[in-house]
């Protein structure tokens, strides 16, 4: 765990802000990619995607103030700004891009449905990369771990005081406080071979998905499904009758995304008649 790696002109780099930044990257040279080879203008993407990283900036940040205020923000407002030290919520970012992603499509007349095809392998990229910068921090941790891979993060550390709050028994060793976490599934780490397996996915089928808006519909289905599956690991938020918000939200992702693929499939799809 290194949320703080060194500083540049007394600026502070933290190592969240540093992998969202390369995560950022990456994804605007998989535009570019995809853009050539769709035919479209890369420059007209990259502003898209541009604008849409800011509005997912926004949103991501806007649903986990409002998930955690009481617990982190009431009282310190000027910590809401501190988005370089972690604290952002991926699935607020993808409604906040999405947003700002429609507004420039219908500015520069570009087509909505094809743009979120080009871009969907980008997100899917730029999140993967998001998630070691999670692991670096020590955010978005999963629950303890009895079998399995697992990792164990140091004391003051994000699990730590979580597990201090409430596994208090099974953290002290003979009354004292050790240095490190119990076990845990480094749930950050699943994150980010699952991205960048769908990431792969969608790349590899991209030319065996006829109709438009299709691709994107996938990138919901599988992100859906793996948000449902790995939030059964994670040990960070509250659950209501057994589920997370996110899981919650993952359900109708994966709903919509089915409802999407259908819909799109006959209003897309070319029929081939027989002759």
């Amino acid at each position: 765990m290194h949320p703080h790696l060194f500083d540049i002109a007394g600026i502070e780099i933290r190592s969240f802000g540093l992998m969202a930044a390369i995560g950022l990257l990456l994804a605007f040279w998989l535009v570019k990619v995809r853009s050539k080879q769709a035919g479209e203008d890369p420059e007209v993407l990259s502003d898209i995607l541009f604008f849409s990283m800011i509005g997912a900036l926004v949103g991501a940040r806007l649903l986990y103030v409002i998930r955690n205020y009481h617990e982190e923000f009431a009282g310190d407002f000027i910590k809401i700004f501190k988005i370089n030290q972690g604290g952002i919520v991926f699935q607020g970012g993808f409604i906040g891009a999405l947003l700002v992603a429609w507004f420039f499509c219908k500015k520069k007349n570009f087509d909505f449905l094809k743009g979120l095809d080009i871009i969907a392998p980008a997100i899917a990229l730029g999140h993967a990369m998001g998630r070691i910068g999670c692991f670096l921090n020590g955010c978005c941790f999963g629950g303890i771990c009895k079998t399995g891979p697992s990792v164990r993060f140091p004391k003051d550390s994000l699990p730590y005081n979580s597990q201090l709050r409430h596994h208090a028994q099974e953290l002290m060793e003979n009354g004292v406080m050790p240095a490190y976490s119990l076990p845990i599934h480094p749930t950050q780490l699943y994150s980010f071979g699952a991205n960048l397996l769908i990431c792969l996915i969608l790349v590899l089928v991209t030319i065996k998905v006829k109709a438009k808006g299709q691709l994107f519909s996938l990138y919901l289905m599988l992100y859906g499904v793996w948000r449902l599956l790995v939030e059964f690991l994670r040990d960070d938020q509250a659950r209501h009758l057994g589920l997370s918000v996110a899981q919650y939200i993952a359900i109708g992702q994966f709903v919509v995304g089915l409802a999407m693929w259908i819909y799109f499939a006959k209003k897309f799809s070319v029929k081939v008649e027989a002759k």
